[in-house]
């Protein structure tokens, strides 16, 4: 039962996380290596290599070096790791690309980049390489594929869900966690007016993807979708989003004013701290606050449901994140044994024991449910049921110029320099010059 409960709920991700159709991408030129290259297997046995590559990841994909020498060891393919900001690494993709390089062989792809890699043709399909079992047990491939082909691997099976510091919530007297935004607000009150954290409450809000992804999370679980059907943006439930961090900064005060200048990292930092009583965040936030060598907070936090309003529970949205090799790749048969063995069950393991990250894989995502390695895996469950979309037409291919505008916009409001009802104008009236191009 939980084996069939799982893969439905991998199929929801699917369905949640999936972009539009896009123009298929530029074709790899015939006289690359990889276009000659018989197709890698999943099953095919390790064969020695002598070649070196480079790996960009953001923080949260490293893994420990001791794996990284055993798959040199086994594939005689020396690694870099790169660990980079998330940010940087889509400018550094972009920069190479318009010099004809690659920022690296093996390079992060996010689910919000795959309509506009698609278009650019700055990354190579690897229909080429992933076998028909590969797709059967990864099924959020789906979500790295347009025009029919494959963009890029996932290895990060992601959504958002609530963390929140129980020993906060008890100290202050409340004893369930919050259902809705309004309670959320109530009890993070509370537990200011206990003196227990000055901001109990965090975002980031400085010109960053995070801020961009926080926004959206907020404006859905607690008004509704972004966009309308017909791509526009939806005004009032935007409207709210931004009165309501405002006001959570200048007349609340439960948000500290320099998160104008913190992205998604250092709001992680002060849960680990304890200065923060709740985030939004990715299901491996639990398991890094009980990671006593980043947190003073072990065995204080537990999970809950992103709050929800009205009569709506709880909304979220899967961010799938993959890798993939750029189109300039000059090592692209050791990249994809790399990419292979990066989303392989040895390295799936290290992933979640390390990062705390969901496999992407359905016969590991299930054998961990079965053997009890998801703590609170209930509400994980649960949440996974309140899987949406932000934007009921698709993700358009437009979207990492729409962040860019949701970025500044929500900075200004944050800072105190725009009005929340002038910036929803400016990224609606950036909406409208995107539809039209």
């Amino acid at each position: 039962m939980k084996k069939t409960l799982f893969i439905c709920v991998i199929a929801m991700l699917v369905l949640a996380a999936c972009t539009p159709k896009a123009p298929a991408p530029t074709a790899a030129p015939a006289t690359e290596a990889a276009a000659t290259e018989a197709p890698v297997t999943e099953t095919a046995a390790p064969q020695k290599m002598d070649a070196s590559i480079t790996v960009m990841v953001p923080p949260w994909a490293e893994i420990p070096s001791e794996l990284i020498d055993k798959f040199t060891k086994e594939t005689g393919i020396k690694v870099d790791m790169q660990i980079v900001g998330w940010d940087e690494i889509h400018n550094k993709i972009a920069i190479a690309a318009a010099g004809n390089t690659a920022a690296a062989d093996v390079v992060e792809v996010d689910w919000s980049w795959v309509g506009e890699f698609a278009s650019t043709g700055w990354f190579m399909p690897l229909n080429e390489f992933v076998t028909e079992d590969m797709k059967k047990d990864i099924p959020l491939i789906q979500t790295f594929t347009a025009g029919g082909n494959i963009l890029a691997i996932p290895y990060a099976n992601d959504f958002r869900i609530g963390t929140y510091n129980k020993a906060h919530f008890d100290a202050a007297g409340i004893k369930e966690p919050p259902k809705t935004w309004d309670e959320l607000v109530q009890a993070a009150q509370a537990i200011k007016k206990a003196g227990i954290v000055q901001y109990p409450l965090g975002f980031p809000l400085s010109a960053s993807e995070g801020a961009t992804t926080y926004f959206l999370l907020i404006t859905l679980s607690r008004s509704g979708p972004v966009f309308n059907e017909d791509g526009t943006l939806n005004k009032e439930n935007v409207l709210s989003t931004m009165q309501f961090i405002y006001d959570l900064i200048y007349n609340q005060k439960l948000v500290d004013p320099n998160c104008t200048v913190m992205i998604d990292r250092e709001i992680a930092a002060n849960m680990y701290a304890g200065n923060q009583s709740f985030i939004n965040g990715d299901p491996g936030m639990l398991t890094r606050t009980n990671d006593p060598e980043r947190s003073k907070v072990v065995g204080q936090t537990a999970r809950m449901l992103v709050p929800g309003h009205g009569d709506v529970r709880s909304a979220t949205f899967g961010l799938p994140e993959g890798i993939g090799i750029p189109v300039n790749s000059k090592n692209k048969e050791a990249a994809w044994k790399f990419i292979e063995w990066f989303v392989s069950p040895e390295a799936a393991l290290a992933q979640f024991e390390v990062n705390g990250s969901l496999p992407v894989r359905t016969s590991i995502f299930s054998e961990y449910v079965n053997e009890g390695k998801l703590e609170q895996g209930d509400v994980l469950l649960e949440q996974v049921g309140y899987v949406t979309s932000f934007a009921p037409a698709g993700i358009p291919a437009w979207y990492p110029k729409f962040s860019l505008v949701v970025q500044e916009a929500l900075n200004k409001v944050a800072t105190g320099t725009m009005s929340p009802e002038a910036a929803t104008d400016m990224i609606a009236s950036a909406v409208d010059s995107f539809l039209k191009e």
